[in-house]
């Protein structure tokens, strides 16, 4: 049995990969993509997540950064669920960048924040996303969704070159001056209502905290690049964006940052 196993290790190119990377890497097979680069950096990342418990704390996720466009769409939490779907005109995916909108794009996740989210929910809540090149015009959404009738949801955007909106399961929404630069966002809802219960990271360090009541989960699945605006699109980003999670307040941000970074990293 010894023997039987030393050869399929060797015969299998001689790598064993985490289970949950090994399960991305196996629907990728069934879909017909292909990651040619960056495997060990990514199973490193995943198993990185694994073992600082931020994994247990999603629902979905992507890593955009790699140099297969087909194979950065695939959900890394569920590989089976919520495939990034293209939508639009313009979006276009870089190498070691992930993707953009090319002014009239987008990516659906066909995730509904009502009818799918676990972890996420009404006031434990949390979206994080890895930005490697900075949005360079004010009015632009990275990810989000909001009724139009309501103006509830959850939104991650500039609403002018000096300010940072913060919306997140609310119909409210507070700005803090800053630009946004190539880190890590982190905006949480930690609670319904109270001093803390809206906070916005920025590579794991805090740059806005505030009071912001919350409101019920809208039905609608999250759009990345743009603004699901009640089923039409709006707020097309000329980032570059490598990578989303989405899940609990519990995921952290100073954690995951280190992550991020340390595979970027690994990746230039």
């Amino acid at each position: 049995m010894k023997n039987a196993l030393k050869w399929f290790y060797l015969n299998s190119g001689g790598v064993a990969y985490s289970s949950e990377f090994q399960a991305i890497l196996d629907n990728a097979t069934s879909r017909g993509y292909t990651q040619t680069n960056y495997k060990a950096q990514t199973d490193a990342f995943i198993s990185g997540m694994v073992s600082d418990g931020d994994w247990a704390e999603a629902d979905i996720g992507y890593i955009f950064a790699t140099d297969q466009a087909d194979f950065s769409r695939i959900n890394i939490k569920s590989p089976s669920n919520y495939l990034a779907t293209v939508g639009g005109t313009g979006a276009a995916h870089t190498d070691k960048e992930g993707w953009t909108s090319g002014g009239g794009g987008w990516l659906d996740t066909g995730w509904n924040l009502s009818t799918n989210s676990v972890k996420y929910t009404q006031d434990s809540a949390s979206i994080h996303i890895g930005i490697t090149v900075a949005p360079s015009t004010a009015v632009q959404t990275l990810a989000g969704v909001r009724n139009t009738g309501t103006n509830n949801g959850l939104r991650v955007n500039n609403s002018s070159t000096t300010q940072l909106s913060m919306q997140i399961n609310s119909t409210a929404t507070s700005v803090i001056t800053r630009n946004y630069s190539n880190k890590l966002y982190s905006l949480y809802r930690n609670a319904a209502s109270g001093a803390n219960s809206v906070q916005l990271f920025e590579d794991g360090v805090n740059i806005g905290s505030t009071n912001i009541t919350s409101s019920a989960l809208e039905s609608l699945t999250l759009s990345i690049l743009a603004l699901n605006n009640g089923g039409s699109r709006l707020g097309f980003t000329n980032a570059k964006i490598g990578f989303v999670l989405v899940g609990s307040k519990n995921i952290n941000s100073v954690n995951l940052t280190s992550r991020w970074n340390t595979f970027k990293s690994a990746i230039a």
